[in-house]
Parts: structure tokens; C-alpha cells; sequence
């Protein structure tokens, strides 16, 4: 990871999962803490097969919006419940990843730039959206790429052009 990327990274990592994304969980946040971010785990904290990922991922939308710095990676099935969810929350802005996909398209309109590898949409979810919340489907996604997104994601600045500004804040209109 570049230095530059490093610099970038967000003071505080929210963690959560339902059952399904648990193990996941538990595995990329030591993984993200041994790399010397600061994770705080808001839950599941036992694996309950009977869970409800609502009941996982409100904490997290509560908690970015206390703190608009913060990121947050979570991990359940599939990602999509739990992206609702937290995009029904104002101030919060989740993107749903599960694994990486090579553009087919140039991924800049004003520009011919090729796909940089598969993991464009988490980096574009961050530069683009200002995204604050990744929600990894871990049925999908293999821990070796969650952990890549997961830093990618909490590493990467949000641009600030004037029309990514404009869009964010017509979201939260």
C-alpha cells in the first residue's frame, strides 16, 4: 500500500456482520487492526445463526453519523439488506461490494481511463459518493479480497469536486 494511500485512512473503522459474514468479521478485523487502524466492533460479538442483519448494521448507520470521518466495513451474506438499511439513514452513504470486476466501460467520462483493476467500484464509491459505509458480501466475496477492499476503501479520499459535492448533498435533500 502506497504511502500516499496510508495518509488517507480514516481515525476510526466500524466493524459489524450478521451470521453469515461473523467469521469474516472477526478474521479482517484483526487483520485491520494488526495494519494499526483503530476498529471498533460494534457487533455481532457471538455467532447467533438466527440473527437479524437489521439488527446488525443500525449501530453502524448511528454511529457514522456521530462521527462523519469514520468508515465502516460490514459483512453479511449477501451486502444488499444491509446497504439498505444503512442508505435509508441520512448522512450515511453504503456501497455494496462482492469481489472484484474489471470495468467494461472507461470508468471516467471525461477521460478514456481504463479499469485500474477490479476493485474500481470501492475505490470510486469513495472518490465519487464519498461512500462511508462497505457492505461485503461474504457469501461472495473470498477474505483475501474483502481484506483488500476493506483497506482500499477506509484508504481512499473522497475527491471533493464541486459535482460530487452537488450529488451528495442532493442525496441528503
Amino acid at each position: 500500500m502506497s504511502s500516499a494511500l496510508q495518509s488517507n485512512f480514516a481515525n476510526t473503522v466500524f466493524v459489524a456482520a450478521d451470521h453469515a459474514g461473523f467469521v469474516m468479521k472477526e478474521n479482517i478485523k484483526t487483520k485491520l487492526i494488526e495494519h494499526g487502524l483503530h476498529v471498533v466492533d460494534l457487533g455481532a460479538h457471538t455467532l447467533d445463526p438466527l440473527d437479524d442483519y437489521t439488527d446488525a448494521v443500525r449501530p453502524v448507520g448511528d454511529q457514522l453519523i456521530a462521527d462523519p470521518a469514520a468508515r465502516a466495513v460490514v459483512f453479511c451474506g449477501s451486502g444488499q439488506g444491509e446497504g439498505i438499511v444503512l442508505n435509508r439513514r441520512r448522512g450515511v452513504r453504503a456501497a455494496v461490494f462482492y469481489g472484484p470486476r474489471a470495468a467494461i466501460q472507461p470508468i471516467e467520462l471525461e477521460h478514456t481511463s481504463p479499469s485500474v483493476d477490479g476493485y474500481d467500484p470501492v475505490r470510486l464509491a469513495r472518490m465519487h459518493n464519498d461512500a462511508n459505509a462497505l457492505c461485503i458480501g461474504a457469501r461472495f466475496t473470498t477474505e483475501e479480497e474483502a481484506y483488500h477492499a476493506a483497506l482500499l476503501f477506509v484508504g481512499t479520499p473522497f475527491s471533493g469536486t464541486e459535482r460530487h459535492v452537488r450529488r451528495i448533498h442532493n442525496i441528503d435533500e
